[in-house]
């Protein structure tokens, strides 16, 4: 019988200095902090944007200001090939490079993978056809 509780006193006694290397490890040197510090950094960056109401609101109006301004490209470029004399390209020119810039924006921001382009709106087309002269916004 004496063996037995000697063992089961070793046993004890392992299992708590066990538990004491543990503690002083996670609370004296910050081990629970480094272990978790990378899913916690990226857990508060998913809640600052994908769960951030505001931040979905940014991104799904910055589809629709995107291809607004490619529709008030497209009429400065009709408007200007109407107005001025046919010699007077420079300003048709400039116009539609800013079209193509736009267009060119609009479409890498849809195709990215991360958390913009999840808040686009549906009704918004995937790409915008760079040679098709009236973009449509909502269908």
């Amino acid at each position: 019988m004496k063996g037995f509780v000697a063992i089961a006193a070793g046993i004890a006694g392992f299992i708590l200095l066990c538990l004491l290397f543990y503690f002083v490890g996670v609370y004296v040197f910050g081990g629970a902090e480094q272990a978790t510090a990378n899913y916690r950094g990226q857990t508060d960056a998913r809640n600052k944007t994908v769960a951030n109401g505001d931040y979905r609101i940014a991104q799904y109006n910055h589809f629709y200001e995107l291809c607004g301004s490619i529709q008030t490209l497209e009429d400065q470029i009709r408007t200007t090939k109407e107005a001025q004399p046919p010699h007077w390209k420079v300003n048709v020119v400039a116009l539609e490079n800013q079209r193509s810039a736009a267009i060119r924006q609009y479409n890498a921001d849809a195709s990215k993978a991360g958390p913009a382009a999840q808040f686009k709106a549906s009704d918004l087309p995937d790409q915008i056809d760079i040679n098709q002269e009236n973009t449509q916004c909502a269908s």
